[in-house]
């Protein structure tokens, strides 16, 4: 036996719809009125962007491109402070004799150097980098009690970079290692990705160029400040 359904007509209801609904409707309809149709297609590159979009790309790229540069500023900080730890040794533990007790000045001599090395491959190998970020907080804020220490006994140099103790660059080195935190934190904060290669090879050698140019204003900022300094006392 053979039985017809018959589908009464049901007559349309009128639904709600959500604001965020009708948000995407009025934005595709907006993507939709800049399209250029070309022999009946429809070229999806052709489509431009709202000005706000274009502008939130453009941010995100800023931030990407300035977290990379970070992240190889760290890495050739803490590189370039282990090797001339190393290579001015002496002056390193002329500095540690001042802080720690006498057995603990060789392996200290060694231990923060190679920590340092290790922290730099850490944030270059771009394995975890918001925890090697993280870390290089750490380490700075360490640092920075260290050279508040040596800054309240009335020593002058530090030796974080081969210099001689006796040169003065405990002040200088506080507030390297504030600039340096800050640009690490704001890295952290970064809700996207953090690239230190990415996206092209363009993009990477503008971070190099970044940095390099970090390593040379750096100095001479320095130099100007300490000058100031010994004429202003003169």
């Amino acid at each position: 036996m053979w039985f017809i359904a018959m589908a009464t007509p049901m007559e349309p209801v009128a639904q709600p719809v959500p604001a965020a609904c009708g948000a995407v409707c009025k934005l595709s309809v907006a993507l939709m009125s800049r399209m250029v149709v070309v022999d009946g297609r429809v070229p999806i590159s052709w489509i431009t962007p709202p000005p706000t979009i274009r502008r939130a790309i453009r941010v995100s790229r800023v931030l990407t491109e300035m977290s990379g540069a970070v992240i190889l500023l760290l890495a050739a900080v803490f590189g370039l402070a282990a090797a001339s730890k190393l290579r001015a040794r002496a002056s390193f533990i002329a500095v540690l004799q001042n802080l720690v007790p006498r057995r603990f000045v060789t392996p200290l001599s060694f231990l923060i150097p190679a920590l340092e090395f290790s922290l730099a491959a850490f944030l270059l190998s771009g394995i975890a980098p918001q925890k090697a970020i993280a870390a290089a907080i750490v380490l700075l804020l360490l640092f920075s009690m260290f050279l508040w220490k040596m800054r309240q006994r009335g020593l002058r140099g530090c030796a974080c970079f081969g210099e001689s103790s006796d040169e003065p660059s405990i002040n200088s080195g506080m507030v390297r290692n504030v600039i340096l935190i800050i640009a690490a934190a704001s890295v952290l904060a970064q809700p996207g990705p953090i690239s230190l290669v990415g996206p092209d090879l363009s993009s990477f050698l503008g971070r190099i160029t970044i940095v390099i140019g970090v390593f040379c204003l750096w100095p001479c900022l320095v130099a100007l400040v300490n000058t100031r300094n010994r004429l202003s006392t003169n």
